[in-house]
């Protein structure tokens, strides 16, 4: 496909990204090992979509929101914003307390980033302050309130309306309700659908719970240890997971850590924990491949089943083959 055509499609396109980090073996060492945060991610964003990111903690899931958002630049690849307007991908922080400034209102809050990047007078923000209020389901009556006098609830809304303050046409939603009470989720997700569907805004949803991204998301992407290991459409990734890292992931079973100084010095980086690993496994880097026609998987295994038996077999032949191998 064409970049051009790509610029009509996708709002955001991921290219072989990588974001390494240096860490000490202990804090009187002079040696130091890599911690491969986000090591070779792809992906792409579409007009209008919401895409989740799900893995568990420690990932990479939140570093690459940070890529995407600016905060931090990559070491390798290339991040490919093709928005129609020249603002930058805005983020919901996962923690509405710390995001916001405690010794600013939430007028003061919301006022800054319309000041520069809308470029508005004074009596048009204090309007748009209000409308983004109302678009967030919050009353004008907050607008003289410190951060501490509102609910975690009220917290989070305002910080999805400073997001939307910069007039962006990505968000990058970074777990928004990992600290909210169940109830309170319940509301943002649909708050934030709702917006996408008005606005018709595009979204990154990042969150290590499988069930909120199969309620907001269209793709999912999982991650595990800085790698996409597998890809596709939300309707056919749950309902036949075919990377073991995402059968684990779907049954909620409980995994061992692994520190990223035991990791493997080659192969797949979850050959230690793969029930069904064989040793190519151990020696060499599966390679995200097609396997349907929205439908990505990195393992050695499951790819060379699909590619003996064809892909004519998909859907119903999908929990087939998985049992196969487990046995």
């Amino acid at each position: 496909m064409s970049k051009e055509i790509k610029m009509k499609q996708d709002i955001l396109v991921i290219d072989n990204v990588e974001k390494h980090f240096s860490r000490k073996t202990s804090f009187w060492a002079r040696d130091s090992y890599a911690v491969k945060a986000v090591d070779g991610v792809s992906f792409r964003i579409g007009r209008g979509e919401i895409l989740g990111l799900v893995g568990e903690s420690g990932c990479g899931k939140s570093t690459v929101g940070k890529l995407i958002t600016g905060l931090i630049p990559p070491d390798k690849g290339t991040i490919d914003y093709f928005g129609d307007k020249s603002v930058n991908p805005q983020l919901i922080f996962q923690d509405p307390v710390n995001s916001l400034n405690p010794r600013m209102k939430v007028s003061q809050t919301l006022y800054e980033p319309l000041l520069i990047n809308r470029f508005l007078s004074k009596k048009n923000i204090l309007a748009e302050i209000k409308r983004l209020l109302k678009m967030v389901g919050l009353d004008e009556k907050i607008l003289n309130k410190y951060p501490h006098q509102l609910s975690g609830g009220q917290k989070q809304r305002v910080g999805i309306a400073r997001a939307l303050a910069a007039n962006s046409e990505l968000i990058i939603a970074d777990e928004p309700t990992s600290s909210l009470d169940v109830s309170i989720q319940a509301q943002i997700l649909n708050l934030l659908s709702k917006l996408q569907s008005d606005f018709n805004l595009s979204m990154l949803f990042i969150s290590h719970d499988l069930s909120l991204i199969k309620y907001i998301s269209r793709r999912v992407c999982v991650m595990y240890l800085g790698k996409i290991v597998e890809q596709g459409l939300c309707s056919e990734v749950f309902k036949t997971p075919l990377h073991p890292y995402t059968n684990i992931l779907l049954r909620a079973a409980p995994i061992s850590k692994i520190s990223s100084s035991s990791l493997p010095s080659s192969g797949c980086s979850f050959y230690p924990r793969c029930k069904i690993a064989k040793n190519k496994c151990q020696k060499q880097v599966p390679k995200l491949k097609q396997i349907g026609k929205e439908h990505y998987l990195a393992c050695h295994v499951m790819c060379e089943i699909f590619s003996s038996r064809g892909t004519a077999s998909r859907g119903a032949g999908y929990a087939g083959k998985i049992k196969n191998v487990r046995k």
